[in-house]
């Protein structure tokens, strides 16, 4: 799939869920199978979310891969990226800012 696909499949099924909510069962049964769907939908929601990172993450890595391969056989790309490394030094860090 897409990932404009994959983000559609994702909102639409939030938005069930909170239209689910919001319904009142009246039967034994039917509570049971709307807590059932419930939980089907947010383990499909929190694995879709984990292939997605795993994608990002895999895509994030190839591009450094490239960039290190073109720095590498290029001296001034080289330079340029280690006086911008230098700017930043050689840090860990959990938290990740959008760009604009």
């Amino acid at each position: 799939m897409k990932l404009s696909e994959i983000k559609k499949s994702v909102t639409v099924a939030l938005m069930t869920g909170v239209a689910n909510a919001a319904s009142k069962p009246k039967t034994p049964k039917q509570k049971y199978e709307r807590v059932k769907r419930q939980v089907m939908r947010n383990k499909d929601i929190t694995l879709q979310c984990k292939v997605i990172g795993e994608y990002y993450a895999d895509k994030f890595l190839k591009d450094c891969m490239k960039d290190a391969e073109v720095c590498l056989k290029d001296g001034k790309k080289f330079d340029e990226l280690m006086e911008e490394f230098n700017k930043i030094g050689a840090r860990f860090s959990t938290e990740i800012e959008e760009e604009s």
